[in-house]
């Protein structure tokens, strides 16, 4: 077994935090809760901390980011409603998918900028791809409650999570293939 590091990240003030994503450059996106119950989303880059914080917002979760440094994540506003959103050095630029949601949340983002996650609608979660301007909703596995797309690499390739019969399972998908469930082996 080969040797490995660990290191900690401490936020000052901080009661939790959590590392959510790292890019090839080391560069690490996360969310710390201050001492009021708050999320506030950051980047780690060699040990200095840019806090990022969408303006006006209640809470702020920075969740992926891309080698460019780009990162994406979700915001509620005061109506705790989420909303998806792109940083790019200090620029936020803010999203929801349009039809109908009543929440989006924002998970990763790739090298060529499409972004994949889930949003609320009144009786589902379902997932989504937002590429070059576009939204475009994955379609879901026949039967799940909710279908969650948590990652996507530069080929285009999305994973993420869903859960039927109360039963979380993983899946695959390519932009071209219907989504693949990977768990089910031995089901």
């Amino acid at each position: 077994m080969g040797h490995s590091t660990v290191l900690t990240m401490d936020v000052p003030q901080a009661i939790a935090v959590a590392a959510f994503d790292i890019n090839n450059r080391g560069q690490i996106v996360g969310v710390y809760l201050d001492v009021q119950g708050l999320d506030h989303g950051f980047l780690w880059d060699n040990g200095v901390l840019t806090f990022i914080d969408v303006p006006g917002a209640h809470a702020t979760r920075a969740v992926g980011i891309k080698n460019r440094s780009q990162v994406v994540g979700f915001y509620l506003d005061n109506e705790f409603l989420a909303h998806g959103y792109q940083w790019d050095d200090g620029s936020f630029t803010s999203f929801d998918v349009p039809e109908s949601a009543t929440g989006t949340a924002a998970l990763d983002i790739n090298d060529v900028e499409q972004i994949v996650g889930f949003y609320n609608k009144t009786d589902e979660r379902p997932s989504f791809l937002l590429n070059q301007g576009r939204f475009t909703t994955l379609k879901g596995i026949p039967g799940a409650a909710f279908t969650h797309a948590l990652g996507i690499n530069n080929r285009g390739w999305i994973v993420g999570e869903y859960v039927d019969s109360g039963k979380l399972h993983g899946f695959f998908a390519t932009l071209s293939k219907e989504l693949k469930n990977i768990t089910n082996a031995g089901n």
